[in-house]
């Protein structure tokens, strides 16, 4: 009985203490397929543009509590069964594919794994900012390391809360508000 007591009191200490349990979010992609674009990527310094046009796809995403994360990316094979060589980077507050060195956070080109996967572990994220996980490719053609598109699964897990947001840009979301409440007027006056 008293082991049972002191186990209950350690876990009400614990929960008191406002410590809270890993949370892991994971999505799957495809630049081939289904990509958000293309850009002129940085390098994993954001210092600097490389000159070749890959594809990218972009997820914003939330944490609910500051601390380490870890973000992980597995590259698939792409349609003509060559290995993608995936390039991920992480940006803060806003992503411009247009401004590609502008709010760059942290990237990773190739993992523990090597090429086919990409890692940014430990990483400070704040709660109540908006980040921009970019999944990309090293070059935009098949080389001796992979190809340029093609499936991917990120994974972001951390001691808070982390949460997927919807990619549609604030101005098109206004717009398509604002086209609906325009819709609906012309339809209540028939």
């Amino acid at each position: 009985m008293t082991k049972l007591i002191k186990y209950f009191v350690a876990l009400v200490a614990v929960a008191a203490t406002g410590l809270s349990f890993a949370d892991s979010v994971a999505y799957t992609g495809n630049t081939e397929t289904s990509a958000d674009g293309s850009w002129m990527r940085p390098d994993a310094t954001f210092m600097s543009v490389d000159t070749d046009t890959v594809l990218y796809s972009v997820q914003a995403f939330t944490v609910s509590a500051d601390g380490m994360y870890d973000i992980s990316s597995i590259q698939g094979f792409d349609s003509n069964t060559d290995q993608y060589d995936g390039f991920i980077f992480l940006y803060a507050n806003n992503f411009d594919p247009l401004d590609p060195l502008m709010n760059g956070v942290a990237a990773d080109d190739d993992g523990a794994t090597g090429a086919g996967s990409s890692e940014i572990m430990g990483i400070s994220l704040s709660a109540g900012t908006t980040y921009y996980l970019v999944t990309s490719s090293f070059d935009p053609a098949v080389t001796a390391f992979g190809s340029g598109a093609g499936p991917f699964e990120n994974t972001i897990s951390g001691p808070g809360t982390v949460e997927l947001v919807s990619n549609v840009p604030l101005p098109a979301a206004a717009w398509l508000l604002m086209s609906g409440l325009l819709g609906l007027g012309v339809f209540r006056r028939r």
